[in-house]
């Protein structure tokens, strides 16, 4: 786990999302994800939250 101001980072997980990587913000009552990755890729979701975009950090 990272954690900058309002935006945290989590890496880990179990079984098959062992490498996973999600990105957050932090509320007053809440975590709301913003970014999950996998792998290589990192799979981001922006207002307003109609299509997902993919980042490959291999190439």
């Amino acid at each position: 786990m990272a954690v900058h101001g309002e935006r945290v980072a989590f890496y880990g997980g179990y079984g098959e999302e062992q490498d996973r990587l999600v990105h957050a913000e932090l509320a007053e009552t809440s975590v709301k994800q913003t970014d999950v990755g996998r792998g290589s890729r990192i799979y981001v979701q922006a207002e307003p939250f109609t299509e997902w975009g993919v980042f490959d950090l291999s190439s």
